[in-house]
C-alpha cells in the first residue's frame, strides 16, 4: 500500500499531502463481490504518520481511520469524488508555478481523466491504465487541462510491466 508512495517521498524529499479523497473505487473494503464486501477502517492519522512522519494530513483523519468501515463507495458516489478533486486540485494549485504529483489508482484515474477529456467513464468497463503508469496533465490558465502524457510506463523495467 506505502510502497509507491515511500519511494517518492525518497527521490523527491517532499512531505505527502494526504487528502481522504483520493483513494482507489470503491473506498477501503475486502471481499471479492457484493454479497460479501465489508467495509475496513483504513489507516488511522498514527498509522499513516508510521509511514510518513512530515505528513500534511489535510482531512480530519481519527482512530477509526481514513474510511471509517463505510460500506463499499457506489459508482456514482466514485464519479462525484472523481469531480471534487479535480475541482479541490483547481482550487488550490491553479494559477500557481507548483508541480504536484497524485498517487491514484487506475480505476480513479480513469473516472478523473473521463471528467477532465470528456471520455466515457463506464465504469464496469476495464481501466486502460497499465500499473505504475504516469499520465502528465497541465492545466491552462482559463483551466482547460492539457494531456501531456499518458499511461507512460518507460520508467519501470520491462519484467514490471503489467
Amino acid at each position: 500500500t506505502c510502497a509507491l508512495p515511500i519511494s517518492i517521498r525518497r527521490v523527491t524529499r517532499l512531505a505527502p499531502r494526504i487528502w481522504t479523497d483520493l483513494h482507489e473505487r470503491g473506498g477501503c473494503y475486502s471481499g471479492w463481490q457484493p454479497s460479501n464486501f465489508r467495509g475496513c477502517p483504513g489507516f488511522t492519522d498514527a498509522e499513516i504518520r508510521e509511514f510518513f512522519p512530515d505528513a500534511i494530513v489535510e482531512d480530519p483523519i481519527d482512530h477509526r481511520g481514513w474510511w471509517r468501515s463505510r460500506d463499499r463507495e457506489s459508482d456514482d458516489q466514485a464519479i462525484e469524488r472523481a469531480a471534487r478533486v479535480i475541482d479541490r486540485l483547481k482550487r488550490t494549485f491553479l494559477g500557481t508555478s507548483v508541480r504536484i504529483a497524485c498517487v491514484m489508482h487506475a480505476d480513479f484515474k480513469k473516472l478523473v481523466t473521463a471528467q477532465l477529456f470528456d471520455r466515457d467513464h463506464e465504469p464496469h468497463l476495464p481501466s486502460p491504465y497499465r500499473n505504475a503508469s504516469i499520465s502528465t496533465i497541465d492545466f491552462a490558465p482559463d483551466a482547460r487541462a492539457m494531456l501531456v502524457v499518458e499511461n507512460d510506463v518507460a520508467h519501470l523495467d520491462p519484467s514490471l510491466r503489467t
